[in-house]
């Protein structure tokens, strides 16, 4: 069960038009145009990525996003099967391969990877 309600999904851009947004600046780029991209949100204080209710961790923009992408409906984003998809691991708001121990890194030898030693 989701404990938390986000507000904010990926299909929730500002406007384009919005030259006061700090979020926005133009294009360094002659060929651009003067047209507005987005700034480096290395740049930019927190606070001015955080309003609007946007997601302030990397998990909770992956399931920001998979939401938007599945209509706002948790159900269908759990049942997603856009396994080809680089977030979809992650769709469910925690990263699966967080504290996950490896037969390798454990120190145990695989099934077949043993370098033909055995009888």
């Amino acid at each position: 069960m989701i404990k938390e309600r986000l507000t904010y999904t990926s299909a929730q851009a500002l406007p384009s038009q919005d030259r006061t947004s700090p979020l926005l600046m133009p294009s360094p780029y002659a060929i651009d145009g003067g047209e507005l991209i987005g700034a480096d949100p290395r740049t930019l204080d927190p606070v001015s990525m955080s309003q609007d209710g946007r997601p302030t961790s990397p998990m909770k923009a992956i399931r920001a996003h998979c939401l938007g992408c599945s209509g706002g409906d948790a159900s269908e984003a759990r049942k997603c099967t856009a396994t080809g998809c680089a977030l979809w691991p992650f769709r469910m708001g925690r990263n699966p391969f967080y504290g996950m121990k490896t037969a390798q890194s454990e120190g145990l030898e695989l099934d077949g990877e043993d370098g033909g030693t055995s009888a």
